[in-house]
């Protein structure tokens, strides 16, 4: 493709969510970050390109389930689950989501934004009975507060067709041994002196010729070259984007 990137990453390793525990005992690794991955060609190409073994993911297992109601603390019995048919139930999920596939690639939403995508998550799941997801759901889309107070639309998003795709049919894949981290520790060999871990950005400044950046990194700050544009990752938070200049204005774009 012609181009040169930096990356730079303000923990001590990449990959993010991605967690695994390594016993010093025995050497043996758990995941409990990122688990599984949809069984999908760029997936397969990613593990491939950096040598990582993929299997299957098996999500069962000897596990004990409590529900517990968070507003009391209070044990919770699982007959209180709704017993629908949860097939069915993701069946009829896919078509609403078959309406709006331009949330695959973002959040570029028509104008006016429909209003089903404007309902909570509860409100949508009672307005075209899918309770009987509800609680796979919030399994698979976790880490959000309260699930049925969040608009449908970020449930919609978060819960792409691969990903029921993967629910019905039991094809999420793993790594082999169990060690997502492996990935990508792969990736930060495989990117040498291009990336900046333990970094943080401390000023961006554009210039006719292109964009600088300047770093605070372990050995010192730093002075990443000129780029001709500079994507970002980053939660769009006032408080995250103090380096920028904001002499002139940015389009920022949220990778997905």
């Amino acid at each position: 493709m012609n181009k040169s990137v930096a990356v730079i990453e303000r923990n001590d390793r990449l990959g993010g969510h991605v967690n695994t525990y390594i016993d010093p005992t025995t050497n043996k690794t758990f995941d409990y970050g990122v688990i599984i991955w949809d069984n999908i060609t760029v997936v397969r190409d990613y593990f491939a390109y950096l040598d990582v073994p993929l299997g299957s993911s098996y999500l069962g297992g000897d596990t004990v389930s409590l529900l517990v109601d968070f507003a009391n603390g209070s044990l919770v019995s699982a007959s209180v689950l709704d017993q629908g048919n949860v097939t069915a139930a993701f069946l009829a999920y896919s078509e609403q989501l078959a309406k709006y596939p331009y949330l695959l690639n973002g959040f570029n939403l028509p104008d006016p934004v429909p209003a089903d995508l404007l309902l909570t998550w509860g409100q949508f799941i009672e307005k075209y009975n899918l309770s009987a997801l509800a609680y796979t759901v919030f399994e698979y889309n976790q880490g959000v507060g309260n699930i049925l107070a969040q608009p449908a639309l970020y449930m919609l998003k978060y819960l792409p067709a691969t990903e029921v795709n993967g629910i019905l049919t039991g094809s999420f894949v793993t790594t082999a041994h169990h060690d997502n981290q492996e990935l990508y520790n792969r990736a930060l060999a495989k990117l040498g002196s291009d990336a900046f871990t333990s970094s943080n950005v401390s000023q961006v400044v554009r210039r006719g010729n292109g964009v600088e950046v300047f770093l605070t990194a372990p050995d010192g700050p730093k002075l990443v070259g000129k780029p001709r544009g500079n994507p970002i990752s980053e939660t769009q938070m006032a408080s995250n984007l103090l380096y920028e200049d904001q002499s002139n204005k940015i389009a920022y774009h949220h990778p997905t």
